[in-house]
């Protein structure tokens, strides 16, 4: 299946769901139509919130919890809640990775998702999951 099939089928799937929390992780980078070198289970729905009280049981949805998440993360996209690129790109960092995590960037990069500099300044001021604390850039 094409990359814009997919983005078009989560699209779909996604307000068929009525998913109202931000989408996040592989299902962020399928409506964004990057490739990303990990497994997902293709009936899930991956989304954001800022804490546990905010999670709704709901069959196919998985909440993640980021408790730095800030209004300016969340885009609309087609009608979705979508986290933007950059924090797609951070809140998966603890999960991947280092060659993951290269592979990850350089398909966003190529996709025009965003730039190597607009990534180093977002990871720069931002505190997240696999980040280390001595980080510099």
């Amino acid at each position: 299946m094409q990359l814009n099939d997919i983005r078009t089928r989560t699209i779909r799937q996604c307000k068929e769901a009525h998913i109202t929390q931000p989408l996040c992780g592989a299902t962020a980078l399928k409506i964004y139509g990057s490739e990303f070198p990990f497994t997902d289970e293709p009936d899930t729905f991956h989304v954001m919130v800022r804490d546990a009280s905010h999670r709704r049981r709901a069959p196919h949805v998985k909440a993640h919890t980021w408790k730095q998440l800030e209004p300016t993360d969340i885009l609309y996209t087609e009608g979705l809640q979508v986290l933007s690129p950059e924090a797609t790109a951070v809140t998966l960092a603890g999960t991947l990775n280092i060659m993951q995590q290269v592979m990850l960037l350089e398909a966003m990069v190529r996709n025009q998702l965003f730039t190597f500099p607009m990534f180093a300044d977002y990871t720069h001021k931002r505190t997240f999951h696999g980040k280390s604390v001595h980080w510099q850039h």
